[in-house]
């Protein structure tokens, strides 16, 4: 689980290192420089359960 962490820190890190860059570069040319930059989307994200499962689980609980 603590690799989970690890991963989502660095790309949350990297996604404001990218931001930054577009903006700084936006500002200091101003001119629209195409698109909208590629940020990661997140692995932690990408295995997160959907809330109909999370309700499954609740209402499996209460059953018992």
């Amino acid at each position: 689980m603590d690799i989970f962490q690890l991963n989502t820190v660095y790309e949350c890190q990297y996604n404001i290192y990218v931001l930054t860059q577009y903006l700084m570069w936006y500002i200091l040319h101003h001119d629209n420089i195409g698109d909208y930059p590629i940020l990661l989307k997140g692995f932690v994200e990408s295995v997160r359960p959907s809330e109909k499962d999370i309700l499954n689980i609740f209402e499996k609980e209460e059953q018992q």
